[in-house]
């Protein structure tokens, strides 16, 4: 056999063991993990209703998903739930009724003034979040969006009613008459919901990551490794379903305090080509299983 022939086949195999050298060291910087995690926090709702001051509350949820690290780069995607309940708390706004009829039989245009009311909603929806980002040495940085179906929803109102009256024959403005319905009474009824039945979310998660080692472990990390971190959550899509043919009160004719019904502001005309989105900030606990493969080193990629 010649040496060009020698030449050729020692080429061929240099370049075999380097194609399989290379899909080696590939296959060694990519690991695969399995999810799942827990996170909790402050909900809130940011709204351009004039009426409204600012909207607070808490929710969490809970859901699993797969992670692709290759070298410093992650990507994550899964499905969870969330649970909030978040409550609005409005100005002291005003409703005039005209036409109202006493327990006199006489007629009058009542003045509800709600004050130190409280507008509360529950959401629960389904949460598809697809992450990218970088993990360095123990620390991580998560960004990307969440798109959301939005399942549960309920609400109630909660507030202090003022009621005043003006007569069609009477001067002046009647006011402290418990007898007459004016007066100052604590109310707290049901009301109607609804919002977009699809939510997208810019996202940002970002917090540290860990193992639990055994003493003398061969492997330089554990097949379970931990992750605990801070995320932010914004609406990017309008939560605002539209349905806003609701009044701010509904007032039975005869004024009786006692048998108003209250809607919450999102369903109410005070809301209508309104902007309504939602927020939630938190603390996310993650654990990964990392999936067993033959050529995956089982090493951390600072």
């Amino acid at each position: 056999m010649s040496a060009s022939s020698h030449l050729k086949r020692i080429s061929a195999l240099l370049l075999l063991i380097a194609i399989q050298t290379a899909v080696t060291l590939a296959n060694a910087q990519t690991s695969h993990s399995l999810m799942l995690w827990l996170d909790g926090g402050a909900t809130s709702f940011f709204d351009n209703i004039e009426e409204s001051k600012y909207a607070i509350g808490g929710g969490g949820g809970a859901g699993f998903g797969y992670e692709l690290q290759h070298k410093h780069f992650l990507l994550d995607i899964g499905v969870g739930f969330e649970y909030g309940a978040t409550s609005t708390f409005m100005h002291p706004y005003t409703v005039d009724i005209a036409g109202l009829v006493d327990s006199e039989g006489d007629t009058y245009t009542g003045h509800f003034t709600f004050d130190q009311r409280r507008d509360n909603s529950n959401l629960g929806y389904v949460n598809i979040p697809l992450l990218m980002g970088g993990r360095f040495n123990h620390f991580y940085f998560l960004v990307g969006a969440k798109l959301g179906v939005n399942l549960i929803y309920n609400a109630n109102v909660q507030s202090n009613v003022t009621v005043k009256g003006t007569y069609d024959k009477y001067l002046g403005l009647w006011e402290n008459m418990p007898n007459h319905n004016f007066g100052t009474t604590e109310l707290a009824t049901e009301s109607p919901i609804a919002f977009n039945s699809i939510d997208l979310k810019g996202s940002l998660e970002m917090g540290y990551r860990f193992d639990i080692k055994k003493p003398n472990e061969w492997s330089p990390t554990s097949p379970v490794s931990f992750r605990i971190g801070g995320f932010i959550d914004y609406g990017i899509l309008n939560a605002n379903s539209g349905i806003n043919n609701y009044g701010y009160a509904t007032v039975p004719e005869n004024g009786d305090v006692g048998q108003i019904s209250m809607n919450h502001v999102f369903v109410s005309n005070l809301a209508e080509e309104k902007l309504i989105n939602n927020f939630f900030v938190g603390v996310k606990f993650t654990i990964l299983f990392r999936m067993p493969s033959p050529k995956d080193c089982r090493c951390d990629f600072y």
